[in-house]
């Protein structure tokens, strides 16, 4: 049996399970549990390289987060299985020049899995709030909500609710990633 506490500027946590020896391969048992880190930081450096020549995205987490981290099976065949969990938080776009539109979102639950096994990460965002002015189309969006969810390499926003033009508009959106294939639809007045 194992329990261990990890405490730093940074990450805060525990580790609890086993290691069995009985066999010809070790056996693990092991669940890390993290209830601070810095997730925040790590999101910021990923998403700052890739944005870099769109615009800035400000990104806040609301403080309660956690990752949970299981180890199980032998040695030469392990499993890992992971979640993320935030409570909330805000992004914050600003673009560099006026392609494209600026936005801002206010953040419900979030949840992100992921397993050795499939590969495949899944996971759901709830979208309280947002607002975006795309003024080279004469165009805006507030009240945005919706639940964003990311299952079998598929994005999907459905439904999701817009005042857009001062109109209430209601609709759904869906990307495969793997195909590229996107579908958009509003229904609403213009």
């Amino acid at each position: 049996i194992i329990t261990a506490k990890i405490e730093s500027e940074q990450l805060t946590g525990t580790i609890d399970g086993s290691i069995y020896f009985t066999e010809d391969y070790p056996l693990f048992d092991l669940r890390l549990l993290c209830t601070q880190l810095p997730i925040q930081d790590m999101i910021e450096s990923t998403l700052d390289e890739q944005l870099d020549e769109y615009g800035t995205l400000e990104f806040d987490l609301e403080p309660q987060q956690q990752l949970v981290i299981a180890l199980q099976g032998t040695s030469d065949n392990p499993i890992i299985r992971g979640e993320a969990t935030a409570r909330g938080g805000t992004l914050v776009f600003t673009p560099k020049n006026e392609d494209y539109p600026p936005f801002e979102v206010t953040l419900g639950a979030m949840n992100v899995t992921w397993d050795s096994v499939t590969e495949k990460a899944e996971g759901s965002l709830d979208i309280l709030d947002g607002s975006v002015e795309y003024t080279q189309a004469n165009l805006s969006a507030h009240n945005i909500k919706g639940t964003l969810t990311l299952i079998d390499d598929v994005i999907t926003l459905d439904p999701v609710n817009a005042i857009i033009t001062k109109n209430p508009f209601v609709g759904s959106f869906r990307h495969h990633l793997e195909s590229g294939d996107t579908t958009l639809t509003l229904n609403g007045t213009v």
